[in-house]
């Protein structure tokens, strides 16, 4: 039998978020949000086939989002929030436009704009709030025409509200 979910949320661990779990293939939830643990996001989670939900929100980890390649990742819930995760927010975020339903982001020092292939098509609720983020507001959302939430405040976006905003409101 294989280990599929793995919850260690709202304790006390401290240190780096283990290699061991690398060799849980099967899982499909890793939840360590709430803890105290600190280092960079390892990339061999991007190499987990089977995960749909990671949250490692409310540590202390920092450095750059991490550079997952290829599609093998299916996350449809994907929360880093409350960090001290910096950088831009790389292309390799685009590998997960197919699935994506939940993004947070929040409350680290992520900059720059978000990449020009980030079009997810299933997006329910996107938190970005409390960034460095810059440039006109982007035109990821426009096509997600089951988005509920987008929360981009307290970031440095300018120019004019794009009428995708507005459009979303209606509906």
């Amino acid at each position: 039998m294989s280990l599929s979910e793995v919850r260690l949320d709202g304790n006390n661990f401290t240190g780096v978020i283990p290699n061991v779990l690398a060799n849980c293939s099967d899982l499909y939830l890793l939840d360590l949000s709430n803890n105290y643990l600190f280092g960079e996001i390892p990339s061999w989670i991007g190499n987990m086939s089977r995960l749909i939900a990671l949250d490692v929100s409310r540590n202390i980890l920092f450095g750059r989002f991490p550079q997952w390649r290829g599609n093998a990742l299916p996350l449809e819930q994907l929360a880093m929030a409350d960090n001290q995760l910096e950088g831009s927010i790389p292309r390799a975020i685009c590998n997960l436009n197919e699935g994506l339903i939940f993004l947070d982001l929040s409350m680290n020092n992520f900059s720059g704009t978000l990449p020009s292939c980030f079009k997810p098509v299933s997006l329910r609720e996107v938190h970005l709030s409390r960034n460095m983020l810059q440039g006109p507001l982007p035109n990821a959302f426009c096509d997600s025409s089951s988005l509920v939430t987008l929360d981009l405040s307290y970031n440095h976006f300018k120019g004019n509200i794009p009428l995708f905003v507005i459009a979303l409101m209606h509906v």
